[in-house]
C-alpha cells in the first residue's frame, strides 16, 4: 500500500453531488459516481481491506493532513460503506490522537478514472503542531513526572499521550504535587483535564493550567525560594538525631520573621521571603524541608477548633508524632503530639499513621485504635 502524508492542497475534486446523504453529522456517503483527480502519487492512498483503510485514516490524522483519495483496488463492494464508517468512527472515537484532535470526517465514494474511490475530508479541532507536541508517556509515573516538569516551569498547557493508562485524579495529582513541591511550585493553578478517547490502555490527557501570577514573576519567585531550601539543608546537622533535626528546621523558619498569619497564592514565596503565611504554608514547606534533611514527613488536612487547618505527620526515631508549626509558632517552642494529645483537632484517622507509639503504619485500623 502506498501511504503518503503531504496536505492535499494539489487536489481538485470535481464531484457530482446527487444521492449525497448527511449520516450522523460526521461523515457523507454517496452513490459510486466519477470522480475527477488531479492526480499525484503523493496524495493517493491504495487499499484492499478494512485494516488498510483504517490504517490510512490514522495516518491521515497523525500527519495533519485534510484531504486524501483512497483507491479501493479489489474491494467488496457491499462492504465498502460500512468499511468507511466503522473506519471513521475508529478514527475519530477510539483512536486517541483521533479522538483528541479531529472535529469531523466527511467522505464520499465515486470513481476516479474507472477505479473505485473514496474521496475524505478531515475537519480538525487541533492543528498540525499541536498534534506534534505530544507528549509521550508510560503509566501514571510517567504522567506525574512530565506534570511536575510542567510545573515547575509554570506551563499554561499539557497534552500527554499515556501508556498503559490508570484512571486518575489529575485535578488531585497536581494540588498533591504543587503542595509536596513548594521549593518549586510557586502557585497552584486552577487545572482543567479532558480525556481522549474514554476508554482504552491508551489515552491522551490534555491539561489547561491557569496562574494568576505572571509565568516571569514565578520564575523570578521561584529563584528566590530555591537558595532559602539550600540553605536549611545546610542547616541541619546531617549525623544528628531526628528530633535534633526536626528542631533545627524549626529554628531555622523562625528565626527568619515575625510572621504574619494570613493566606497567599504563592505561599511559599510569601512565607519565605516576606514571612506571610497560614497553616498550609507552615506544613507544607516545614514537611519539604524535612524531606530534603532525609527526614518522613506528610501534610494533614483536617480542623482545629472546627477551622480548617493544615500540620504535619514526622518520624522521630522511629515512632510517628503530629506537628502543627503554626501553634509551635504561638508557644514559642516546638511539639510534638500523639493522637491522643491533639485535642480539638479532628483528621481522616484512616488515612494517616498512628501518632504517639512505636507502630507501623496500618491503613486497615479502626479509628479507635488510633486516637
Amino acid at each position: 500500500m502506498k501511504r503518503f502524508f503531504r496536505t492535499a492542497a494539489a487536489v481538485i475534486l470535481v464531484i457530482s453531488l446527487t444521492g449525497c446523504s448527511w449520516m450522523d453529522g460526521s461523515y457523507v456517503s454517496v452513490t459510486p459516481h466519477q470522480i475527477g483527480y488531479l492526480e499525484t502519487d503523493d496524495d493517493l492512498f491504495v487499499v484492499n481491506n478494512y485494516s488498510q483503510l483504517r490504517n490510512a485514516l490514522t495516518g491521515l490524522i497523525d500527519s495533519g493532513s485534510e484531504e486524501a483519495l483512497i483507491t479501493l483496488v479489489n474491494y467488496p463492494q457491499t462492504h465498502v460503506q460500512s468499511d468507511v464508517e466503522n473506519a471513521i468512527s475508529y478514527a475519530t472515537e477510539v483512536y486517541p490522537i483521533g479522538a483528541y484532535a479531529v472535529d469531523s470526517i466527511t467522505y464520499e465514494h465515486g470513481t476516479n478514472s474507472g477505479q473505485e474511490a473514496v474521496s475524505v475530508h478531515i475537519s480538525y479541532r487541533h492543528s498540525k503542531t499541536e498534534i506534534d507536541q505530544i507528549h509521550n508517556v508510560r503509566g501514571i509515573d510517567g504522567a506525574t513526572a512530565a506534570i511536575g516538569d510542567a510545573l515547575s516551569d509554570f506551563s499554561r498547557s499539557l497534552v500527554l499521550q499515556i501508556t498503559n493508562y490508570e484512571d486518575t485524579d489529575f485535578i488531585q495529582l497536581i494540588e498533591n504535587y504543587s503542595a509536596a513541591h513548594p521549593d518549586i511550585v510557586m502557585e497552584c493553578p486552577q487545572a482543567t483535564a479532558k480525556i481522549y478517547p474514554q476508554q482504552g490502555l491508551v489515552r491522551i490527557l490534555e491539561l489547561q493550567l491557569s496562574y494568576q501570577t505572571s509565568r516571569d514573576s514565578l520564575h523570578l519567585m521561584q529563584e528566590q525560594v530555591s537558595p532559602i531550601f539550600a540553605s536549611a539543608a545546610l542547616y541541619v546537622s546531617p549525623e544528628a538525631d531526628d528530633d535534633v533535626k526536626l528542631n533545627q528546621l524549626y529554628s531555622f523558619l523562625m528565626q527568619r520573621f515575625s510572621y504574619t498569619i494570613q493566606p497567599s497564592i504563592t505561599p511559599s514565596y510569601s512565607l519565605l521571603v516576606y514571612g506571610i503565611g497560614d497553616s498550609r504554608a507552615f506544613a507544607d514547606v516545614y514537611g519539604a524541608m524535612c524531606r530534603q534533611a532525609g527526614l518522613e514527613a506528610i501534610t494533614v488536612s483536617g480542623t482545629y477548633c472546627g477551622e480548617s487547618r493544615f500540620w504535619n505527620i514526622v518520624r522521630c526515631n522511629d515512632t510517628y508524632y503530629h506537628i502543627d508549626l503554626l501553634k509551635s509558632y504561638s508557644d514559642g517552642e516546638l511539639k510534638l503530639y500523639s493522637d491522643i494529645e491533639m485535642q480539638d483537632y479532628v483528621w481522616d484517622y484512616l488515612s494517616y499513621p498512628a501518632c504517639g507509639a512505636l507502630l507501623s503504619f496500618d491503613p486497615g485500623a479502626a479509628p479507635s485504635e488510633l486516637s
